[in-house]
């Protein structure tokens, strides 16, 4: 969304948890204010986290040492015949 981009690091097995399709994995981005609220909540309830990587202004993913524009994956997953 407005064009962010996002800066992630992945380490062993975090591609699955951070983006596989299993149950109860999802990818939440919150203000740097708000982390260490959830970060306590989520270990007093003993639920598993890790960190991905931060959003930024750049426009672009980058993960590892690959990136692409945001704007790109946006009208990929806009196309029509991309779902076909």
């Amino acid at each position: 969304a407005r064009d962010f981009g996002a800066t992630i690091s992945l380490f062993g097995d975090e591609w699955v948890t951070g983006f596989g399709e299993g149950f109860h994995s999802f990818v939440l981005s919150c203000p740097a204010e708000s982390a260490q609220d959830l970060e306590a909540e989520w270990r007093a309830e003993k639920i598993p986290y890790a960190k991905l990587g931060k959003v930024n202004k750049s426009g672009e993913l980058k993960v590892g040492d690959q990136s692409i524009p945001v704007a790109e994956l946006r009208q990929a997953w806009v196309r029509e015949d991309f779902w076909e």
